[in-house]
């Protein structure tokens, strides 16, 4: 059961609204988070066909409407950005000065804020989904390719969840991480990004070869895994990661926020996320998120 605490946890919120709330508002209150999180995939979709089709009644209205669902939920920074962004739009289109390239670019980095907040959200609301048991197999899956090289059996150490904190950590050693991904385009982004940081970064393109690489001994402080790759999806290969006992962050990277993806990556044994297109300070954010030990 989630409490007036928890929620008071998610950063963007005004705290003092949130506090103020008596106990049969809490689950009103959820409800509106909820209602946040469902309405953000759908909201991505509407705004880039109207930037698309150069709909500015469209964008109008729905960011009118973002602005109303934040006000809901009291994310008094994002109401404020929210309100600014109409303005601008709303005076650009007014004095016909509007150019929907610029105003997109603005548009895209707006919506990511929106997103990861609502994967923040559901973070909090979801993380005892989890309920601490250990993550498994079906018995059809494909962790019976891999049989043949699966080390003793480890007793399963309780898995990292999407509320963890990481243990402290020397800020000057480097990090091993390894990183799957079936598109090599984006395995290349990847290790540019990290050439001269203190992340060191091996790439596999399936689950399969990322458990072989796990069987052989191989170091790994920190995992980070597409969803989308066939044979074996980011959900399965972290519930595999998970049975051999193995407690690292577990970081997904994935293209939307919706809920279901968030549920389904707690349960498999999730830490985190990184939504794609990402760039190297998102990246390099998230593992010192996981990695570094934080000050205090």
């Amino acid at each position: 059961m989630i409490t007036k605490e928890q929620i008071m946890n998610i950063d963007a919120l005004n705290n003092n609204e949130v506090a103020r709330l008596k106990e049969d508002e809490v689950f009103d209150f959820i409800d509106s988070l909820n209602s946040f999180c469902d309405f953000i995939p759908m909201c991505n979709e509407t705004l880039n066909e109207a930037v698309k089709n150069e709909d500015s009644v469209v964008l109008s209205k729905t960011l009118d409407t973002i602005h109303e669902t934040l006000v809901k939920i009291h994310a008094i920074d994002l109401i404020q950005e929210c309100s600014r962004m109409s303005d601008d739009f709303d005076k650009a289109v007014k004095s016909k000065t509007m150019k929907y390239g610029e105003f997109e670019t603005k548009l895209m980095e707006f919506l990511r804020t929106l997103s990861e907040f609502s994967i923040e959200i559901q973070m909090i609301l979801h993380k005892d989904d989890m309920g601490g048991k250990q993550a498994k197999l079906d018995d059809d899956g494909d962790a019976s390719k891999i049989k043949d090289e699966k080390p003793e059996e480890q007793k399963p150490k309780k898995p990292a969840t999407l509320s963890s904190k990481p243990s402290p950590i020397d800020p000057e050693q480097t990090y091993n991480i390894l990183a799957v991904d079936d598109t090599a385009f984006f395995l290349q982004i990847l290790k540019t990004h990290l050439s001269n940081t203190r992340y060191k970064i091996t790439c596999l393109n399936s689950g399969i070869t990322a458990l072989r690489f796990l069987n052989g001994g191989n170091k790994v402080d920190l995992f980070l895994l597409d969803i989308e790759m066939p044979d074996m999806n980011g959900y399965e290969l972290a519930e595999s990661i998970r049975k051999m006992g193995r407690t690292e962050p577990i970081v997904f990277l994935t293209g939307t926020a919706s809920r279901d993806a968030v549920i389904k990556a707690i349960r498999s044994g999730g830490t985190d996320f990184i939504l794609k297109p990402c760039n190297r300070e998102q990246i390099i954010s998230r593992f010192e998120k996981h990695l570094v030990e934080e000050d205090g």
